[in-house]
């Protein structure tokens, strides 16, 4: 899938970027959530369907793509970026799957393991069978980094 976002730092073949900002609400583009074309500008304004900090004041929400074409880019250029399905199916199933299988799996060996444990130590050692699956993720991210890639540069 391909999306649009703004270049805000430069690190090498490295790039953080963000997105962009909406013309249907005035938030980032490509949302998802207003789904409206240039046309209206203002409907969805204040809807409350992007991440607002406590105090009601959007986070911009910055990540790291990968320049692997060696492409020519300055702070504030708007770039289209390639996720590819795969990658981000997999990603969702590691951080959302893994660790609910993880719960249940060690929740069912705490009883065969120990046939009087109660239905309390069951489900801590589900939860640290979550804490488990989180940990192994966050392992592996670190290892086995994978970068959406950068496509092009919108004029």
């Amino acid at each position: 899938m391909k999306e649009q976002g703004i270049v805000r730092k430069i690190e090498g073949e490295l790039i953080w970027i963000s997105g962009e900002q909406c013309a249907g609400c005035g938030h980032e583009a490509h949302c998802g959530s207003c789904a409206s074309d240039d046309t209206d500008s203002d409907s969805r304004s204040g809807s409350g369907h992007h991440e607002l900090t406590i105090f009601g004041t959007r986070r911009e929400r910055m990540f790291v793509v990968r320049n692997s074409q060696s492409l020519i880019l300055k702070t504030g250029d708007r770039v289209e970026y390639f996720v590819a399905p795969g990658k981000a199916i997999k990603a969702g199933f590691l951080v959302l799957i893994v660790p609910i299988m993880a719960f249940f799996l060690f929740y069912y060996l705490a009883g065969v393991v120990w046939s009087q444990a109660g239905e309390t130590a069951k489900v801590l050692a589900g939860v640290g069978g979550i804490a488990l699956g989180f940990a192994m993720n966050f392992a592996l991210k670190n290892k086995t980094r994978e970068y959406p890639e950068i496509t092009r540069v919108i004029r």
